[in-house]
């Protein structure tokens, strides 16, 4: 019998790679990886394949995307160089915060789900 096939949005790190572990249990894995400038995007792409080579998905079935539009609107220090990176805040500093991150991208998770 056929196992349906799950689509997995693959950023190559923690949360996505245990998604893709979990899903692999009971479907066949079809992945997506967006790129969006980030600064991270060669290591995030290395893991990527890394993970897509380990559950042998084949290359049909691997598809990246790039979302340049992000680095182009600037903003983040996820995909604008000429931001810094802000250091590791303490849980209390986290919790006071009340601006918006410099490392926030505007709607970045949103452009990878469609609407109804």
């Amino acid at each position: 019998m056929a196992r349906e096939t799950a689509v997995i949005l693959l950023s190559g790190g923690m949360d996505s790679c245990v998604t893709a572990a979990i899903a692999r249990e009971s479907h066949d894995l079809a992945l997506l990886h967006a790129s969006y400038g980030q600064r991270t995007k060669v290591r995030e792409r290395f893991a990527f394949d890394a993970i897509a080579d380990f559950y042998q998905v084949p290359e049909r079935l691997r598809l990246v995307v790039k979302l340049d539009h992000f680095a182009q609107i600037g903003g983040s220090a996820l995909t604008d160089a000429a931001l810094a990176v802000p250091e590791r805040d303490s849980a209390e500093a986290v919790h006071r915060q009340t601006a918006i991150p410099s490392t926030y991208v505007p709607f970045r998770m949103l452009t990878f789900f469609p609407s109804p």
